[in-house]
């Protein structure tokens, strides 16, 4: 039992790490995106709703990249041994099913958007990697509970009995 939740451990840290990466990962990606193609998006907006625009686009943008770190200081936290709550995996089941079906629509779009494969494909691998990675916290997160609550269980009954 206990290599188990010794592998499930270092499942954490490093699956942890992998989300904090993906976070980056988007703020990185936007970051470009706006440098390269802000001209052919703002063309023809005003000024005024372009502040708008790109000040609440840069806000979410921020405010996911910190969403995916605490996911990833979370779940790494819970490799090391601290207890979290379950209002982090929470959000990770609603990140995989939100993106689960966005990856649908990938799918749909490269299918009918031949023009633009390589970009839908490129998105939909990274797509995918980030929801395996999510999954994998969710179900080694949950085990590993289940496993220390077992061990506990165990050192208890052990305890009385002695």
């Amino acid at each position: 039992m206990d290599v188990t939740i010794r592998r499930l451990e270092n499942n954490l840290t490093t699956l942890g790490a992998g989300v904090i990466l993906f976070g980056f990962w988007s703020f990185i990606k936007s970051a470009l995106t706006y440098i390269l193609l802000g001209d052919q998006i703002w063309n023809n907006v005003s000024d005024e709703i372009r502040t708008a625009v790109i000040i609440s686009s840069w806000i979410l943008v921020a405010l996911i990249a910190l969403m995916y770190l605490w996911l990833g200081l979370s779940a790494r936290a819970e490799g090391n041994g601290k207890r979290k709550g379950n209002f982090y995996l929470v959000v990770i089941g609603l990140i995989i099913f939100f993106s689960s079906l966005l990856i649908l629509l990938n799918i749909i779009s490269l299918i009918f958007l031949q023009d633009e494969f390589d970009v839908i494909l490129i998105t939909l691998i990274i797509d995918v990697t980030k929801v395996v990675f999510l999954i994998q916290i969710l179900y080694s997160a949950i085990k590993l509970r289940k496993l220390r609550k077992q061990k506990q269980d165990a050192t208890d009954t052990e305890g009385v009995t002695a």
